[in-house]
């Protein structure tokens, strides 16, 4: 399979930006997530939530669906994100895909900002989904044969 042919059919980038964080950086460090070829085009949908205690929470999308657009994320990804990050993707795997064949990674907010691809699992992070339409039993021999994920 060449990465011209990978079955995935959206990709969504999600991050929380609190009111103690710079809207703009939050944004530049998904922008960092994604080529530079494709980052004058995208749109940034943005939802105003409010917190426990009333504090402001914007809730910034950036949504993939152009097959050009997901090829390049994914070249992207394969390209940036460290081998033992592509290892821990690999053993954490069937945590990580939902029985949608949806893939949930999360990166580290303030690495992307600094134009890193870091993997994080913990609350200050981008979120990031990868909608595949192979079955579910195939997606894990897909990743690796791209090159997202790496097995031991």
């Amino acid at each position: 399979m060449t990465i011209r042919n990978i079955p995935i059919t959206e990709i969504s980038i999600n991050a929380f930006c609190h009111a103690t964080e710079d809207l703009n950086k939050v944004k530049t460090a998904m922008m960092n997530l994604i080529p530079e070829s494709i980052r004058s085009g995208v749109v940034f949908y943005e939802d105003i939530l409010e917190g426990y205690y009333g504090n402001i929470i914007v809730n910034l999308k950036l949504q993939f669906s152009d097959e050009l657009a997901v090829k390049e994320i994914v070249e992207y990804f394969c390209k940036n994100i460290n081998e033992n990050d592509k290892k821990l993707l690999y053993r954490t795997f069937d945590y990580r895909l939902d029985e949608s064949r949806v893939l949930h990674i999360r990166f580290d907010k303030g690495a992307a900002y600094n134009g890193v691809l870091r993997l994080n699992d913990g609350s200050e992070v981008i979120k990031v989904t990868l909608k595949f339409n192979v079955k579910r039993r195939l997606v894990k021999n897909v990743c690796m044969e791209i090159g997202l994920i790496s097995g031991e």
